[in-house]
């Protein structure tokens, strides 16, 4: 995780909610909300949620780092045709000037309002603000999907690491979403779907990697394990 002001990306949080007037008529539902992050420090983040244009307003609830990971899922597709754009243009009106911004569009001027925080930080102002966190994103959107899908990679098998395979899973699968043809990243989602005792997941992901790239020997091992296990009918010990 990076630890200097950043801003994050698109994040969706999934509630589970119960509507219903007596106990036998309850259902439950689930209702996502979006929300575009940023990270103050290594601890603190801002979450401001996502209207219906796909912008984000003033409304900033905070929310620990440490929560990411946990109740929310990134959603960098989202972020990279919706926000991205937005963010990019915006930031090269910062970098040549004031005056520049005479001629903001709406969804332009409502970024900057977001972006302009009036927390503690590396900034003087709120437009200072906007810009330390206009700077934490890839110089082009040619570079996006690569550094994106590296950021997630890295989450994904730190879940997987801790213990927390299903969540690593969601994850790494966003990531592919941006990069289909990350053969590293395929593996690692490979080993997510195995520790989540999902073997028949595993092997398909096993043997896309290697069809993408036949060289990776660590994907090629591990399926020829999984091909012995299975001829001796042994059962695979998670």
């Amino acid at each position: 995780m990076q630890d200097s002001p950043a801003i994050l990306g698109a994040f969706r949080q999934d509630k589970v909610q119960k509507a219903g007037r007596t106990v036998a008529a309850t259902r439950e539902f689930t209702q996502s909300l979006l929300w575009l992050v940023l990270a103050l420090d290594n601890d603190r983040c801002l979450a401001l949620p996502l209207g219906e244009n796909g912008l984000p307003g003033r409304v900033r609830p905070p929310l620990a780092r440490r929560e990411l990971a946990v109740s929310y899922l990134p959603e960098p597709a989202l972020f990279r045709d919706r926000l991205l754009p937005v963010l990019v243009s915006l930031r090269a009106r910062l970098n040549a000037g004031r005056a520049a911004l005479a001629d903001m569009t709406l969804d332009e001027a409502q970024a900057l309002g977001a972006l302009s925080l009036d927390e503690p930080g590396p900034w003087a102002d709120g437009m200072e603000a906007a810009r330390v966190l206009l700077e934490s994103l890839p110089p082009d959107m040619a570079e996006f999907p690569f550094e994106a899908a590296s950021a997630i990679n890295q989450e994904g098998v730190a879940l997987r690491r801790a213990r927390k395979p299903e969540r690593a899973v969601a994850y790494l699968s966003q990531a592919l979403e941006i990069a289909p043809r990350d053969d590293h990243l395929v593996f690692n989602l490979a080993r997510a779907h195995y520790d989540n005792r999902d073997v028949e997941s595993c092997r398909g992901c096993l043997t896309r990697a290697l069809s993408m790239n036949p060289d990776l020997s660590v994907a090629r091992r591990f399926l020829e394990f999984l091909a012995r296990r299975a001829k001796r009918r042994e059962p695979i010990r998670f």
